[in-house]
């Protein structure tokens, strides 16, 4: 079957006369990287069998004395897609990771990570199938700078949308329709400027096999939401990597940039990256209560608890900078009764409403999540959190008061995460699907993180303490 995939995909790049063909991957901190090779230097060997790559100088990877990993493209996931923005016409594919010698998965690619996860979840009995869907918020500017050097350190960020320029002289006109800094939510044109660029990433999205679903302006100014439409585990994050690498791209073509960083602006909203979560058996949504009165099953209930109860190991996973901490303040994971859960979209976890006759609709939507989040790992380690909880049998609120002390909230920074993924990580090992030398790497980088930003004058701390 692979050989016969191989075979149609160098066919179809011959008919289209694909000239190279880009080897796509993603690192453990969640960077899209790539080789790319002529089309004439790739065959139905090669498609199957894979290139070789040095990982010495990728975050998290092989040193030196052992630096060959092997990029083998996954031929079956149908997740091969041409490249929208390379002048040269590029097929993409999207690889997995494995040792030079055996073929084996290597240990710390994420993509692998999230299919011995899904492997696991079967092995349980639970069920077959884990569907997420994600919607990404971002914001576009128009200028970004910002410089860390020996005797100094800025940043300045500038939209036109942003309210700080209703005074801005243009060289033509300044267009003056603009909303307040947070008023900005389902807000359309001319106060909206980006529809447009959303419009063109929804598009693009369908060129490279992605379902686009929706999009809008978000509460601050400049800011963005997009949204396409839920898929197993493994499509779902790759969708992700494609979703990103398109924003990022459609906003340059405007000569604009985009960022998933989640707080760029003190006082505006932070972005997130919602997971949209449920479980199957075969066509069975199991989050579908069973019994009149109820929102969600039992099952999902305890999917639930063992997020709580985890979360704040899983705060280094799916909030895994520095940054994420200062948008973390708003999210509220202090009560976890029914009502709190039904609607709620400043808890941590909340079941957005669906129509009765819409069953296949049911689900739970994991708010605290941001696009920092490699999403390979970060959808296992849900995946791994959620059968922790259905096979403790762990109620939401019971999950709260598991807690040793009477502080009940998400992690407070950074360093406070990566403390308790170090000491509570046993329900991410299960069934191997972590393991504890890709957890330690991951922790050492996000420490590494740590204490270089914590090295760091910024500049607030020169109105606060130079005169001291």
């Amino acid at each position: 079957m692979t050989n016969n995939r191989a075979a149609s995909i160098l066919e179809f790049a011959a008919k289209n006369e694909i000239r190279l063909i880009d080897f796509r991957f993603t690192s453990i901190t969640g960077k899209f990287l790539h080789i790319t090779r002529h089309s004439d230097s790739v065959t139905t060997d090669v498609l199957t069998h894979g290139i070789s790559c040095d990982s010495s100088l990728i975050q998290g990877w092989n040193d030196m004395h052992k630096s060959d990993v092997v990029l083998v493209p996954d031929l079956e996931s149908g997740s091969s897609f041409l490249d929208p923005f390379a002048a040269q016409p590029t097929l993409c594919v999207i690889c997995d990771i494995v040792e030079p010698r055996g073929c084996s998965s290597y240990e710390h690619s994420p993509r692998a990570t999230t299919k011995r996860a899904m492997e696991f979840l079967r092995s349980t009995g639970i069920a077959n199938r884990a569907f997420f869907g994600l919607e990404m918020e971002f914001f576009v500017l128009d200028d970004a700078r910002f410089a860390v050097k020996e005797n100094g350190a800025f940043f300045e960020l500038d939209s036109s949308e942003g309210i700080y320029n209703s005074g801005r002289r243009y060289e033509y006109n300044n267009h003056a329709h603009r909303e307040g800094s947070r008023n900005c939510y389902l807000t359309s044109q001319p106060s909206d400027s980006l529809n447009d660029i959303r419009a063109e990433i929804l598009e693009t999205l369908r060129e490279v096999k992605v379902k686009p679903l929706m999009h809008h302006h978000e509460a601050a100014s400049s800011q963005c939401r997009i949204g396409f439409y839920h898929g197993e585990a493994l499509e779902t994050s790759d969708n992700v990597q494609k979703c990103k690498y398109i924003t990022r791209n459609v906003a340059s073509s405007y000569g604009k940039s985009a960022t998933f960083m989640p707080k760029p602006f003190k006082d505006y909203n932070g972005s997130g990256m919602h997971f949209h979560i449920s479980l199957w058996e075969n066509e069975q949504n199991l989050f579908v209560p069973q019994g009149p009165g109820e929102e969600v099953s039992q099952l999902c209930k305890y999917y639930i608890g063992g997020i709580i109860k985890h979360r704040k190991a899983l705060n280094a996973i799916l909030n895994p900078l520095t940054n994420s901490y200062k948008r973390l303040a708003n999210i509220d994971d202090a009560a976890y009764g029914p009502n709190c859960l039904l609607g709620n979209r400043l808890a941590t976890v909340r079941i957005p409403h669906c129509r009765e006759s819409d069953s296949s609709g049911k689900r739970i939507e994991v708010n605290f999540p941001d696009a920092g989040t490699n999403p390979y790992i970060g959808t296992a380690a849900l995946i791994m959190a959620g059968i922790a909880g259905i096979q403790e049998k762990l109620l939401p609120g019971d999950a709260l008061e598991l807690e040793k002390s009477s502080e009940v909230s998400l992690s407070k920074s950074l360093e406070e995460a990566f403390f308790a993924l170090e000491t509570d990580r046993q329900f991410l090992t299960e069934g191997g699907v972590f393991t504890n030398d890709q957890l330690d790497t991951y922790v050492g980088l996000l420490r590494d993180d740590y204490e270089e930003l914590s090295k760091h004058p910024v500049p607030i701390e020169f109105i606060k303490y130079y005169n001291v």
